[in-house]
């Protein structure tokens, strides 16, 4: 897919899923990084999709950069925000994984945390 359409964010998106899948199963840290590196390809090509800027925030926290985490939590929340107020259900942010971006929020003091 990647060759087919290599400016496609949802390609970056599910690749920094599968060096996370690959990151769980051999702990291997360069699977990690490799994950946020393609996660942040994907928030830079599809900045408002709360989804992706989720993801890339639990896995800039599980690569042990907490500042960048707590930057793209609080982004995700704020669009998560904004998708309420517009009406895009489709595009709401499960609790559970508002309450993990709150968290991750509320450890950096340049990143707010909204309800």
């Amino acid at each position: 897919a990647m060759e087919l359409d290599p400016h496609t964010p949802g390609n970056f998106y599910n690749l920094g899923l599968w060096y996370r899948e690959r990151h769980r199963r051999t702990g291997k840290e360069e699977n990690i990084k490799l994950a946020a590196r393609a996660l942040r390809e994907a928030v830079a090509r599809y900045p408002n999709n709360a989804d992706f800027r989720a993801d890339l925030a639990l896995i800039l926290d599980a690569a042990g950069n907490s500042h960048d985490a707590a930057i793209e939590a609080a982004a995700a929340l704020k669009q998560d925000t904004i998708n309420h107020r517009h009406g895009h259900r489709d595009k709401f942010l499960d609790s559970r994984t508002i309450e993990a971006l709150q968290e991750l929020a509320s450890r950096s003091p340049v990143a707010p945390v909204r309800p």
